[in-house]
């Protein structure tokens, strides 16, 4: 037998594939940590925004259920006492619930209410206005019809009144103001001073403005 020791041979490389796949999922794991965290502010700040937008629908839809009522009775309104049943079959016309996508309105044969996170007001007609005819209110934009209260109540109606600002539903923090709707013209939100108008579409997206 040979009695030199076999020839050297270096320990073979290992594949650089290795250590590619690890960048690789290094990366790719970022991206979705990344991804999921902007996902997750997108559907926060939708939930925030979806909830008062759907208030502002279900407040406009009862406008509009309203004035439908008032064209149909020879344009007088309904009775404060009886306005919600009055009035359910024209707001269920506005607020078909399966063309509003993930946008969560109000049953009309359910509570009127608004949810502006997880805060449940409710909506309340002008008694004022009870059986009043459309002819005889001098200025529509200026007579508030509907408007949003402290608690849901089936057929809720008391004489409109200013609420404090500082008492109203909050948005990201801050107090929203309470939404008014006047027989004509666009919503408000209201505030103890004054009033920041809310415009509204009848599709139902609105944009704020003062």
């Amino acid at each position: 037998m040979s009695q030199f020791p076999p020839p050297f041979s270096p320990p073979a490389r290992k594949s650089n594939n290795t250590v590619l796949i690890v960048i690789v999922c290094v990366v790719v794991g970022i991206c979705l940590v990344c991804g999921i965290g902007a996902v997750a502010s997108g559907l926060y700040a939708f939930n925030k925004v979806g909830s008062t937008l759907a208030c502002v629908v279900n407040v406009e839809a009862t406008r509009q259920g309203l004035m439908d009522y008032a064209r149909a009775n020879d344009g007088t309104l309904p009775r404060a006492e009886t306005w919600q049943d009055d009035i359910k079959q024209y707001v269920g016309a506005h607020l078909r619930r399966d063309d509003m996508g993930p946008i969560e309105v109000m049953d009309p044969n359910g509570e009127w209410y608004c949810d502006t996170e997880g805060m449940k007001t409710g909506i309340a007609f002008n008694s004022d206005l009870s059986e009043k005819k459309l002819a005889d209110i001098a200025d529509k934009y200026a007579t508030i019809a509907i408007f949003e209260i402290e608690q849901p109540r089936r057929n809720a109606n008391e004489p409109f009144k200013r609420r404090d600002h500082n008492t109203s539903p909050k948005m990201f923090g801050e107090h929203r103001g309470w939404f008014v709707m006047p027989v004509e013209g666009e919503m408000q939100g209201m505030s103890s001073g004054g009033s920041g108008r809310v415009k509204v579409s009848t599709t139902g997206s609105s944009d704020s403005g003062e």
